[in-house]
Parts: C-alpha cells; structure tokens; sequence
C-alpha cells in the first residue's frame, strides 16, 4: 500500500485508489487519499508529489484564515497550495459572526481569503479593522 501525507493534519494517508481524469490539458493522474483521523482527499498525482517551494529571501510563513461557506473542491485546492507553499493555514466556515469573531481573535491572521463565501463578513467578526 502506497502511503503519502494527509494534506489537513500531516499524519500518514493511505493511497486507496488512483485514477486517471480528463482535463482540458489531457488525462491526469489523480489518487483518492484517507488517514486514519477520518480526512480524505482526492488529489491530483502532481499535488500530492511536489515538493514545497524554496524561497530565495527567508520569510516566515502567513498565518492565514481560509473564510468558506462549504470545503468544496476550489477551497481544498485553495487550501493544499496554501499548505504547499509553507503557510499556516485554518479554516473557518462563514455564516456564525460570533465563531468568525473569537476565530480572529484566537488566530490572529496575517491574511483573510475567501475564495467563494456566499455569505457577507460581518463588521464586528474583524475582518475589516486594521491589525494592531
């Protein structure tokens, strides 16, 4: 059995099953992924082996707050390049101000994205004073 990183928690993830789409860029490999704490991903083949990128300038990695109405597949994209990339990543689902609010609070981000929210930032979550 095949075993890679869990992209959500780190720990070990078994490759259940690999297959093969069609894109417009041609067939891509892609490989359907669990981890025994219950996350489970299909991944492109590409995503799953690239190596996390090297920075010519040291820079300490974003805290970032990753504010979505549903982890639909562009938030998991969105959220594996972020981790990718070295970056602290939380997500939050939008829609309770109050949860939205102490997660600001607690997280402190360097940088808020909201890939496809369907829901508007309350005032008070935050999201739109300037950090101290």
């Amino acid at each position: 059995m095949t075993t890679t990183r869990c992209p959500q928690c780190g720990t070990a993830a078994a490759v259940v099953e690999r297959f093969v789409l069609e894109s417009t860029d041609g067939p891509q490999e892609h490989a359907r992924t669990a981890c025994p704490r219950g996350h489970r991903f299909v991944l492109s083949i590409e995503a799953l082996t690239r190596p996390s990128p090297r920075s010519a300038v040291d820079r300490p990695p974003l805290r970032i707050m990753l504010l979505c109405s549903a982890f639909n597949g562009l938030t998991q994209r969105v959220w594996i390049e972020l981790l990718a990339a070295g970056h602290e990543v939380v997500v939050q689902q939008a829609g309770d101000d109050e949860a939205l609010g102490a997660a600001m609070v607690k997280n402190q981000p360097d940088l808020v994205i909201c890939p496809f929210c369907a829901n508007a930032c309350p005032l008070k979550s935050g999201l739109h004073a300037p950090r101290s």
